[in-house]
């Protein structure tokens, strides 16, 4: 799987991370940011899994939580100029 991202919203370089008490984000199609934690309970991701769960930032925020939902921060728009796919796969 991957996002489509307008890229002049990107603030900084992109990495990937786990959580981390206190994280919040936007998930795509919300006015509002919420929990990360809210977001997972809502979404009925089993507790066990959430740590091993990656996230997709930039420098200042959550991208994508990988498998469920981008940030609406970074969505697509028609008049966006820069747009970029990003896919995660894993070194071997």
């Amino acid at each position: 799987p991957g996002i489509a991202v307008d890229l002049e919203k990107i603030q900084g370089r992109l990495h990937v991370r786990h959580r981390m008490p206190g994280d919040r984000f936007r998930p795509f199609g919300m006015k509002e940011s919420k929990k990360l934690k809210r977001f997972m309970i809502d979404e009925k991701i089993p507790e066990a899994l959430r740590h091993k769960i990656p996230l997709i930032c930039d420098d200042n925020r959550i991208i994508w939580v990988y498998g469920y939902r981008m940030s609406e921060d970074v969505r697509v728009e028609p008049e966006s100029v820069k747009i970029g796919w990003i896919t995660l796969r894993r070194n071997e």
